[in-house]
C-alpha cells in the first residue's frame, strides 16, 4: 500500500513539474503577434521657430499732433496710424520700434522738431499695435533733458513695453528676454554729437556727467574705444546665457540712401563679436540689407536703415519722397533644441508707405503695407504714389529680392542672397 501511495505521489509530482516547465517555456504567441504587427512610432521632432520683427523711426511732427487730437474728447489718439500694420506686428514673437521722441508730460508742452515731446497715448497705441520693445537710444532722447528721459522710461514700462537704450540708475545697458525658452539679448546705442565743456552731447544738448550712464552712446571720434565697450556688453550677455544677440543702432547720415564707412566698420566689428542682428535707424530713408558670414558659419544680418515708419517728412516738405517709405523687417530663426543649433531661416521686408489724406477738415496719417494696399481700388494719384514708393524701395533694397506676386522682399530664404565674407 505504501508503495502504491509513493508511486502515486511520484507520478503527481512529475505531472506538476511537466506542466510547470511547459507553462514557463511556452511562448505567448498572441503577445508576439501583437508586437510584430504594431510598428514602433518614432517621435516626430518639431524645431522651435522664432519670428523677430522691427521697424524704423516713429516720429510725431507738428502736423501729426494736430491730426491726432480729438476735438470732441479733448485727447490725443494715435491708434488709427497703425491699424493696417497691426497684423504684421502682433504676429511676431518679439517686435521692436524706435520711439524717436520723449514722453515728458503735459507740463513740458507737446512739441515736435527740434525738441520733441509727445503725448503718452502714443506709447499706448504702440503697445496696442503689438510692439514689445521701445528703443529709446536716439538723438532726440534728451530733448527734454534728464527728467524727460527718465519719465519716458516709466511711460513705456507703464504701457507694457520694455525700453532699451536708456535705463534708470543701476540698470544694465541691455536686457535678456526669453522667447520660447531661447534667451535673446537686446541692446541699443545712439551716436553722440561731440563734446561740450567735458560733457557728451546728444542732438547738441549737453548731457550732465551724472546722466551719462543712463544713455547708451558711441562717438565716431572715439569709436575704437566705444566698440570695445560694446564688445564687453556682448560678452556679458553671453555669460548670462544669451543665445541670440540683437543691436539696434541710431547711426549713419540723414537722407543718405547708402551706409557710410562708419556704419560698415561698426557692423564688421559687431559681427566679429558675435552679434546676430543689427537693426538701423536715423537716416529717415531706407538703406540696403546685408548679411556678413564668417568662416565658422555665423551670420550677422544688418538692416542699415529701415526708414521712417511714420513721420511728416514728405515730398511737400523735403523735396523728395524717400522719407515717406519704410519696411517692416521680419527675421525668422529655427532652433534645433536637441543640439542647441540656431539657424537663420528667412529674412523678409514688408514695404510700407505713410499715406496722408484729408478727411473731415484735417489730415489723416496711416502706415500702409504695400502688399495689402496695392490690392485696393485706389484713385489715380494715390496709385501713382504707391507704385512710386514701391519702385523707390526696390531700387534701394535690391530688385532681386522682390516677390512680384506678394510685393514682399524675400531677402534670405535658404539661399546666399546678399551675403559677403
Amino acid at each position: 500500500m505504501k508503495k502504491i501511495i509513493f508511486l502515486f505521489c511520484f507520478i503527481l509530482i512529475a505531472v506538476i513539474a511537466y506542466i510547470s516547465i511547459g507553462t514557463y517555456s511556452q511562448p505567448d504567441y498572441d503577445t508576439q503577434v501583437v508586437l510584430e504587427d504594431s510598428p514602433v512610432e518614432e517621435e516626430i521632432y518639431e524645431p522651435v521657430i522664432i519670428k523677430i520683427t522691427a521697424v524704423g523711426d516713429i516720429m510725431t511732427h507738428g502736423p501729426q499732433l494736430k491730426a491726432q487730437y480729438d476735438n470732441k474728447e479733448k485727447i490725443y489718439n494715435f491708434e488709427n496710424n497703425y491699424i493696417a500694420v497691426k497684423p504684421y506686428i502682433e504676429k511676431a514673437d518679439i517686435a521692436l520700434c524706435n520711439i524717436e521722441t520723449v514722453f515728458a508730460g503735459e507740463e513740458e508742452v507737446f512739441s515736435s522738431y527740434p525738441r520733441f515731446n509727445t503725448p503718452d497715448s502714443l506709447a499706448n497705441a504702440l503697445s496696442n499695435t503689438g510692439f514689445d520693445i521701445g528703443i529709446t537710444a536716439n538723438n532726440h532722447c534728451f530733448d527734454r533733458e534728464f527728467q524727460g528721459l527718465l519719465r519716458t522710461i516709466e511711460v513705456i514700462r507703464d504701457n507694457n513695453m520694455v525700453p532699451v537704450g536708456t535705463q534708470l540708475d543701476g540698470e544694465k545697458k541691455y536686457i535678456i528676454t526669453d522667447i520660447k525658452d531661447v534667451k535673446v539679448g537686446i541692446t541699443a546705442y545712439t551716436y553722440e554729437t561731440g563734446m561740450y565743456r567735458g560733457m557728451i552731447t546728444i542732438n547738441g544738448l549737453a548731457v550732465p556727467n551724472e546722466a551719462k550712464d543712463n544713455i547708451n552712446t558711441f562717438s565716431y571720434e572715439t569709436l575704437e574705444e566705444d566698440l570695445h565697450q560694446m564688445a564687453e556688453s556682448i560678452r556679458e550677455m553671453k555669460d548670462e546665457g544669451a543665445e541670440l544677440i540683437i543691436f539696434y543702432l541710431h547711426w549713419g547720415e540723414e537722407y543718405i540712401k547708402k551706409p557710410n564707412a562708419y556704419q560698415k566698420q561698426i557692423a564688421q566689428k559687431l559681427s566679429e563679436s558675435g552679434v546676430d542682428i543689427i537693426f538701423g535707424s536715423h537716416p529717415h530713408v531706407l538703406q540696403p540689407v546685408e548679411i556678413i558670414e564668417k568662416g565658422n558659419g555665423h551670420k550677422t544680418l544688418i538692416f542699415y536703415s529701415m526708414g521712417n515708419f511714420i513721420s511728416n517728412q514728405r515730398y511737400e516738405q523735403m523735396g523728395h519722397r524717400y522719407s515717406e517709405d519704410g519696411i517692416i523687417a521680419e527675421v525668422t530663426y529655427e532652433i534645433d533644441t536637441r543640439v542647441n543649433d540656431i539657424k537663420l531661416k528667412e529674412v523678409k521686408g514688408i514695404p510700407t508707405w505713410v499715406y496722408r489724406y484729408y478727411s473731415e477738415g484735417k489730415h489723416v496719417y496711416e502706415i500702409q503695407p504695400l502688399a495689402d494696399f496695392l490690392k485696393n481700388n485706389l484713385n489715380k494719384d494715390t496709385q501713382w504714389k504707391v507704385e512710386n514708393s514701391l519702385q523707390n524701395t526696390v531700387k534701394i533694397m535690391g530688385e532681386e529680392f522682390l516677390n512680384r506676386e506678394t510685393y514682399e522682399l524675400i531677402i534670405y530664404r535658404d539661399k546666399r542672397l546678399g551675403i559677403r565674407d
